[in-house]
């Protein structure tokens, strides 16, 4: 283990990933800045997609942005993709750096003069002093463990292998700071409430794990690729199931079997949004057992993982019967929309410009955005930096992106969503799916068959 880094938890296979660095107190000194940037969305409801905050850096004197997000609402119409979010305390904040109770001063002291207990968990929380979350976003993970009892178990018999060691070092070395990738995803909530008011200090390490990753290899874009060719093979054998009358799960199901078939496991994540009368309501479900009407708007949100666990994520409209008036006008600019981002997806463009070029036609058309735009996308799904309107983070040729604006009406009741992912480019971006954007009825399927 080095003063600088060293990972201990469960493979990113798994979602949430949960990665944690160790590092000496003058590898993240007080004082640091990162660069201003805009909040990731909210968790999506009832299984949607899980959006870790991808843009704000975790500086010290600020309260950090939250892992899924600004306006701590689910995703859908309302994210607001320019607040910034306020709801978990940071290192600076006064929860963290207020002087320790007289308890914890005797707990201070009785881990000097005792022995180290055995348990490593019971010397985490002597050693290790972290802010109280008690935010919507701290309620929306514990209530996410709650319904994940078998992956605590793995990820917590996986980390019995490394915890004696982090801790052992930590103590010999005196640290004062440790900086945690994916500190929202480590434990259940519970968890970090043990950990208060003790010696040492958790600072969060997202913005600077993520950006020294940022940069995908030769090797990395192979493994992205192999992952787009399994969600295509998903989204065809989706597209031939496709046919009103059937359920959305039963629509679904094809294409996860796929999934499952070329190598992806559990680590996928298929949610959808759909409605009636050629309209999709602007919130994310899973797909469920609702006869799906001719009219019935589906656009189904695919994200998966390959064999060598790089994420990818792919949408395309589909309907039989007619679409409406408003889903007519919304789809009138959005391949616009989504050229317009492609083209600056280049090098040493702000993050900003690609969100600003889709959101300001759709602006000009009348529309807003819910959803988050845009992040980078890897190992992890959600990844810094984000693409939103205040990421003034430049991007950097073969940066991988997932780009997902997802318009909506001025109530907020009715979108229009696709997801595409992209490689930036020298000049321009790459989109790494060779699949036109359009409304597909599934007929499609069957002349090709």
């Amino acid at each position: 283990m080095t003063a600088a880094a060293t990972s201990l938890a469960a493979p990113a296979a798994d979602a949430p990933s949960q990665t944690m660095a160790a590092n000496a107190a003058a590898s993240i000194p007080s004082s640091a800045s990162a660069p201003v940037s805009d909040p990731a969305p909210p968790s999506a409801a009832a299984g949607g997609e899980t959006e870790r905050d991808a843009s704000q850096p975790p500086a010290e004197n600020a309260a950090p942005a939250p892992s899924v997000g600004a306006g701590d609402n689910p995703i859908g119409a309302g994210a607001d993709n320019n607040s910034e979010p306020s709801d978990r305390p940071g290192p600076g904040d006064a929860a963290a750096t207020a002087p320790r109770s007289n308890e914890a001063q005797r707990l201070a002291v009785v881990a000097a003069i005792e022995p180290a207990p055995l348990d490593v968990w019971e010397r985490i929380r002597r050693g290790f002093a972290i802010p109280d979350l008690t935010s919507k976003l701290a309620t929306n993970r514990t209530q996410w463990y709650v319904g994940q009892p078998e992956y605590i178990d793995r990820m917590t018999t996986r980390a019995s292998l490394y915890l004696y060691h982090i801790v052992e070092e930590i103590e010999k070395r005196h640290w004062k700071r440790v900086a945690v990738y994916g500190m929202d995803f480590v434990m259940a909530v519970r968890d970090y409430r043990e950990l208060q008011g003790h010696a040492f200090e958790l600072v969060p390490f997202d913005f600077h794990f993520d950006m020294a990753r940022a940069v995908k290899s030769e090797e990395e874009l192979v493994g992205f690729r192999d992952s787009m060719d399994i969600i295509l093979d998903g989204f065809h054998a989706l597209l031939a199931a496709y046919e009103p009358g059937k359920s959305e799960a039963e629509i679904m199901a094809p294409a996860v079997e796929r999934f499952f078939a070329r190598g992806a496991g559990p680590r996928m994540m298929n949610i959808v949004l759909s409605g009636s009368n050629g309209e999709a309501e602007a919130f994310f479900k899973v797909p469920s057992l609702r006869k799906v009407g001719s009219d019935d708007l589906l656009l189904y949100s695919l994200e998966v993982t390959g064999a060598d666990g790089y994420w990818i994520e792919f949408s395309r409209a589909l309907i039989r019967g007619k679409i409406s008036a408003r889903t007519q006008a919304m789809s009138e600019v959005y391949p616009h929309a989504m050229e317009a981002a492609r083209v600056r997806m280049r090098d040493g463009m702000p993050a900003s410009e690609v969100h600003k070029a889709a959101a300001d036609i759709f602006s000009k058309a009348g529309f807003a955005l819910g959803h988050l735009t845009g992040h980078s996308i890897g190992m992890t799904m959600i990844e810094y930096p984000a693409i939103g309107a205040n990421t003034q983070i430049e991007l950097k040729e073969n940066m991988v992106v997932s780009f997902h604006p997802q318009v909506v009406d001025q109530d907020g009741q009715v979108c229009l969503y696709t997801q595409d992912t992209y490689r930036v480019g020298k000049n321009e971006g790459e989109c790494l799916a060779d699949v036109p954007w359009r409304f597909y009825t599934g007929l499609e399927a069957r002349k090709t068959a």
